[in-house]
């Protein structure tokens, strides 16, 4: 089964750079990553989705990457 990837980033090239490498990734195994442009967007994703990991930006807005994660964990 192909594990899920929650990537949170204001810039989408870094989207582009984390695919990439997850292309690259030797060895079995293949993910799927959904991708949320802010927390806000993050957090109305996780209501539907349960991701096997979450990448996240520490600098973004509104809500940094601790602050979501000590969300999230509530």
């Amino acid at each position: 089964m192909n594990k899920h990837i929650l990537l949170i980033d204001d810039d989408k090239d870094e989207l582009l750079i984390f695919t990439d490498a997850l292309e690259a990734k030797p060895g079995p195994g293949k993910f799927e990553c959904s991708y949320a442009q802010s927390t806000l967007e993050a957090v109305q994703m996780l209501k539907h989705l349960v991701p096997d990991y979450i990448f996240i930006d520490y600098n973004i807005p509104k809500m940094n990457g601790l602050e979501f994660i000590d969300l999230i964990h509530q």
